[in-house]
């Protein structure tokens, strides 16, 4: 695959006496991954080439059957 280098941001959420699939990512609703922001993901360079720097957030559906 060759040089990639990747930058990942996240921030580990914490419960604080919540559960989750109730007051914290509820059943079946989009929700951030991370704390205070959602989680992102950057790909800075590919195959010795630098990139246009370009990140995107990650969000999931949190099923309580999975």
């Amino acid at each position: 695959m060759g040089d990639l280098k990747v930058v990942i941001n996240y921030g580990s959420p914490s419960l604080k006496g919540r559960t989750i699939g109730k007051e914290v990512a509820p059943f079946g609703e989009v929700w951030r991954t991370g704390a205070n922001e959602a989680t992102s993901i950057e790909f800075l360079k590919c195959n010795g080439r630098r990139k246009d720097s370009e990140s995107r957030e990650i969000w999931f559906i949190h099923y309580s059957n999975c």
